[in-house]
């Protein structure tokens, strides 16, 4: 196929979007500029007037305060746009954001005691990476408000490698109200990826003794967390519920659960996968100790250690656990329960999407409570018969990529293979990859085409890698040659790979789920 055809194919997937004028009463703010110099010289402006902070690319590291009800956004998305919390004070959060409605678009945070610390009523962060934050973690939310509850709406957020010396390594949950008692506050995640972050409990998500907040959980992915003693990914105290969510190959150096629950948490777990956790004494799944507490784990996937689902009472009080059309290593009692080896894509690449046979599809609920619209890269909920167990629900339309490693040494080098599936004889299967941290989408023709894959993640796509036909099978590989001795600045990020189908027409049907590599030294 000639090349003006794979670029024809790869610019149908431009999308086009309208931007709706702002009233003629509202300035936007832009940094840098004569008028405002650096970021916080707009933030005085905005807390007092309510317009938007708009920031050109770059790296900026100076003390951020948002006094009131503010917007910061950044022009060209957090590749680009670097708030770098090393300029700041010892001990500082990067960037702290005080009362009133505040939103936060578009920025990396890095290197910070904290990336931010919200003592927001009303906080919405968007299209954010925050990375390497250490001490208190990615995100700190204090709750310091009287009987108002706050809400901290996060989605199309990555949160990697950051710490925490106590509980919540990315996010840190702090219940601080003067007058405690009325209404719970509302912290919801959405199509956030939290990779690589390490705590004392709650690597991921973590919350103080007294709880006080429900939280929600939808399409997110918990990938390589670590925490020192419960819960390596979540550790809570009040309502989660949690829908198409993914946990794999997070661990823990103490004891209990990927999930843990504590002092009476409710929880409702839907379409959620758990595997490949692990750790000495570590449950696969979910681990509750309180008074009366009640989980509902339902369309869920539990494959990694025995037992899956731990629940410690206190006194002569039992936690209940009401599962159902799971699929539970070493198997659970409930209707539609089943003890199977779920074939997901590929185990040795953490890609946990379920293969074409599959005893998890059209095994699950789809009556189920909160059963979610989507699944966790937002294909439609049910395609089969029924809706399947787990976080993916299988298309047999849909073109699958899988590779056969997790890791990979930059100072070793050697061989990264690919395969794919879903295509037809005749068809090519484009290889596009990119490294972690460029700017998102990519640019063919002078035509800007943005990606956002799965939901989550917003990556480079550079021109193909490689390029073959389909077999007769549907099937198609590919291997990368890397060299031995390829430069250590490139220990600690991701290659990331999709793979896009063309017809002989040359137009794109679609680009497949997304494959990671993690380098490392």
């Amino acid at each position: 196929m000639a090349f003006s055809s794979i670029r024809r194919a790869l610019l149908s997937l431009a999308i086009l979007g309208s931007v709706q004028a702002l009233p003629a009463q509202v300035r936007i703010l832009r940094v840098p500029s004569k008028d405002y110099p650096t970021i916080q010289s707009a933030l005085k402006i905005s807390s007092g007037t309510g317009w938007p902070v708009e920031v050109a690319p770059g790296v900026y590291r100076e003390e951020l305060k948002m006094l009131g009800a503010a917007t910061l956004r950044s022009r060209d998305g957090p590749a680009r746009t670097i708030i770098d919390g090393s300029g700041v004070s010892a001990g500082q959060p990067a960037l702290w954001i005080g009362t009133g409605f505040c939103r936060l678009q578009g920025f990396t945070v890095r290197n910070g005691a904290a990336g931010v610390q919200v003592l927001s009523n009303d906080i919405t962060i968007d299209n954010c990476v925050f990375e390497s934050n250490t001490g208190v973690g990615g995100i700190v939310i204090r709750d310091t408000a009287s009987t108002v509850p706050m809400r901290a709406t996060v989605t199309r957020c990555v949160f990697a490698r950051n710490s925490g010396s106590l509980s919540g390594g990315a996010v840190y949950y702090q219940y601080y109200r003067s007058t405690p008692g009325g209404p719970p506050s509302v912290l919801s995640f959405e199509d956030c990826v939290f990779d690589g972050n390490r705590a004392g409990s709650g690597a991921a998500i973590g919350d103080t003794t007294n709880g006080g907040a429900v939280l929600h959980l939808d399409r997110c992915v918990f990938v390589r967390n670590q925490a020192a003693a419960g819960g390596s990914t979540v550790s809570w105290q009040e309502r989660v519920t949690l829908a198409n969510c993914s946990f794999v190959a997070n661990g823990t150096t103490g004891s209990l659960g990927t999930v843990s629950l504590w002092n009476g948490a409710r929880a409702e777990i839907t379409n959620c996968t758990f595997a490949l956790n692990v750790g000495p004494d570590v449950y696969a799944g979910v681990f509750q100790s309180a008074v009366a507490p009640f989980i509902r784990i339902t369309n869920s996937i539990l494959w990694s250690t025995i037992p899956a689902i731990v629940l410690a009472g206190s006194g002569s009080t039992v936690p209940v656990a009401k599962v159902s059309h799971c699929d539970v290593l070493g198997g659970y009692a409930g209707r539609g329960n089943i003890n199977a080896n779920p074939q997901f894509l590929s185990s040795a690449s953490g890609n946990v999407r379920l293969g074409a046979t599959s005893p998890c599809l059209d095994r699950g609920d789809s009556n189920a409570n909160g059963l979610p619209r989507t699944d966790f890269e937002g294909d439609p909920r049910r395609i089969g018969a029924r809706v399947d167990i787990g976080a993916d629900e299988f298309d047999p339309n849909a073109t699958q990529l899988w590779g056969n490693l997790a890791q990979f040494s930059v100072s070793r080098g050697g061989n990264y293979t690919l395969a794919g599936s879903g295509g037809k004889n005749g068809e090519f299967g484009v290889l596009l990859a990119s490294l972690s941290g460029t700017a998102p989408g990519f640019d063919a023709g002078g035509v800007h085409v943005p990606v956002n894959l799965d939901g989550a993640t917003e990556i480079v796509l550079t021109m193909p890698g490689a390029v073959a036909r389909f077999q007769s099978s549907g099937r198609w590989s590919a291997s990368l040659a890397f060299p031995s001795g390829m430069p250590r600045e490139l220990a600690g990020k991701d290659l990331r790979c999709v793979l896009l189908r063309v017809l002989p027409s040359g137009v794109a049907t679609g680009v497949s789920n997304l494959e990671r590599l993690v380098l490392v030294p």
